[in-house]
Formats: structure tokens, sequence, C-alpha cells
């Protein structure tokens, strides 16, 4: 898996944990998370679902998310989120190239309850909110600079973790109240992403096109110039989770929380907003090398889908009765099935601190 597939990993890890169900918070009630991460992985999902050992080893990354909500009005609230924040170290037991740490881009969105207690559509036994939000990158993948790394056997880090690309999206959550301690809530999240630069599309496509570059160049009389491929679509991001929650007072101003989640995650691949085919690729050079099938890998390097399903259980302690509230959650996510993806297995302290203005 090369440096790019192992950032798009990156990006996944901490997103299940703002899975959120469809409570909102009070008007002028704030709520700040610190999310540290750890995730480990020695194999990953091929194409037809088997696993198969990773070509650098074993691996593992740490890194730190943020978000912060607050509280409008008793029915809407602000979202700011860090996810997946900054990655702080990886490690790749067979590789001294990969470099997965840096920064990441920021979610934002307005969290609207449509039904619950207090919502247009009021119900004691229901809820539904809808989360509209844009997601905004912090740094550029440079696909260019790291084949070049790669090249003369040096490491690369991006410096950032995100795809790029500036996303769209929106989240639903419902929850059916079963009763005053349990409660199971159906969650569903879709982000689709702008077009991107060919070299912002990973590793694999852009080492293809520059080795039919290179060897074409090899057996001419002269540097020819090719057409470089042009925009990319990153495609869309689709998970769907469900997950029972159950909570009960301790009392002394203690209430426990646990669940489990299964979530399913799901990306269609990429491709190109126009069509790359022979034509683009120096079509004088057909008897030199076989154009279609060079644009056809460079394809079919974009273009493979991707899914997972993990199951995370998950236990919450929250300290009411502190000057400052505060909610701690440790959470498991692990690795069922997948395709196209790593095989990873992350551990999450999450700390909510409550503020009021």
């Amino acid at each position: 898996m090369k440096k790019f597939l192992v950032l798009l990993l990156l990006v996944a890890m901490v997103a299940p944990i703002f899975a959120d169900d469809a409570k909102v918070l009070p008007a002028r009630i704030g709520r700040l998370y610190i999310v540290p991460a750890y995730s480990m992985w020695s194999q990953g999902f091929d194409a037809d679902g088997e696993k198969q050992d990773n070509s650098y080893g074993d691996a593992s990354a740490f890194n730190v998310a943020a978000a912060l909500e607050y509280g409008i009005t008793d029915i809407i609230s602000f979202g700011l989120k860090y996810v997946p924040g900054y990655v702080i170290s990886t490690n790749f037991a067979d590789s001294d190239t990969l470099d997965g740490t840096g920064t990441s881009g920021a979610d934002v969105g307005f969290k609207i309850q449509l039904m619950g207690p207090n919502a247009p559509m009021q119900s004691d036994t229901m809820r539904f909110a809808v989360v509209p939000g844009v997601n905004i990158p912090f740094a550029k993948y440079d696909a260019e600079a790291e084949a070049t790394a790669m090249g003369a056997g040096d490491s690369f880090s991006a410096g950032g973790v995100s795809n790029s690309s500036l996303g769209f999206g929106l989240q639903a959550s419902f929850d059916y109240v079963v009763s005053d301690s349990l409660y199971i809530n159906l969650f569903s999240e879709f982000r689709g992403y702008m077009p991107a630069d060919f070299v912002q599309a990973g590793i694999t496509p852009y080492a293809t096109y520059a080795g039919y570059v290179a060897n074409v160049n090899t057996y001419s009389s002269g540097a020819l110039s090719i057409a470089e491929p042009g925009d990319v679509k990153y495609g869309y991001d689709l998970t769907v989770e469900l997950e029972p929650g159950y909570e009960t007072s301790l009392g002394g101003g203690m209430n426990l929380s646990a669940g489990l989640a299964v979530t399913y995650d799901y990306n269609p691949g990429q491709s190109f907003v126009d069509e790359y085919d022979a034509e683009l690729a120096a079509p004088i050079l057909a008897g030199v090398l076989d154009n279609p099938t060079i644009t056809a890998a460079i394809n079919n390097s974009l273009s493979e889908d991707s899914y997972s399903l993990t199951v995370t259980p998950n236990v919450g302690l929250f300290l009411t009765g502190l000057p400052i509230p505060m909610e701690f959650n440790l959470d498991a996510s692990i690795p069922v099935m997948g395709k196209n993806t790593s095989a990873s297995t992350t551990v999450l302290l999450t700390w909510k601190t409550y503020f009021k203005t």
C-alpha cells in the first residue's frame, strides 16, 4: 500500500467516533472533544475480500482529533470537527520511506433536530436529526513529489492526511427510545468531493502515467510531451451505522453508557472528469507502445471500489457532579470484512468537557 492509500486509511480512523445519535445540545451549552487514537494493522483486504499481509510489514499510527459543538437553540447546534486531526507518528516495520504524519481538514456544519421532545415534530420515543456541512482540506497531496522521492529512495510526507478536495455532505441520525436506559441509533453519512488535479489522485495512477512517459522517451529519438490526464473525481464516501445504546445512572453524579456499533463504509473509487483515452496519450506513438493498454491501466488504477465492515464496542462514564462536567468514552474499532482496504484495529479515547455561556 502506497503513501496515499495509507493517508486515506488514516482519514477514516477517527471519523466513526463522531457518528452521533440524534440528540442536540441545549441552547448555550458547548462541548469540546479531544480524541487520541491508536491504530494498528498487519494485513489488508484485497480486491477479492481476502486478507493479505502488508508489503510494508506491521504498521501503526497515532493521532489526535478534536471537535467543538455549541447549542444555538434547543434544536440547532453548530459543529466544528478536526478529523482525523493531526497524525503525530506512523511506523511501517518494513519500509523506511513511508511517512503518514501531518494534518487534515475540518468539517463545519449545523445539526438540526427535526423530531424529538422539543422539535417541530414532537415525539418522546423517536428522535431524528440532520447535519448538512462542508469539509475544508488543510493540505494538498502531491503524487509527483512522492514519485520523485520514491525514485531517490527518500521518505515522503505530504504534510497532510486530507484528500486535497473541498467536500460537502449530509449526516442523518434516527433514534428509537426503547426505555429510559435503552435506545437504538441508525446513522448515515454521505460525503461528496469536488474534482481534483490528477497529481492529487494517488501514487498508483501517477506512477503508471510517469512510467509510460519514461518508456516512450526511452524508445523515441527525443523527449516527447505526452498529455497528462485532467481532473479526477474522488467519488463519494457512504457510511451506514447501527448501534444499540445503553445509559444508566450510578448515583453520585456518575452516568454509565455502553454500546456496540456496526459500521459499513463504501467508496466507489475515482474516475476522470472527462474520459482519459488513447487519443490523449500521444496517438502518434501507437507503434511504440500499446496506448490503449496504458490508458486502461491508468483508468483501472483509479476505479477500484472499496468497502469495510467494522464492529465497535464502547463504554463511557459521564461525571456530571464536577465543576466542569466531563465525559470519557473508550472505543475499539475491529475489522470484520472489507475490500481494497486495510484490516486495521483502532482504539480511541474520547474526552469531552462541557461549558455554558
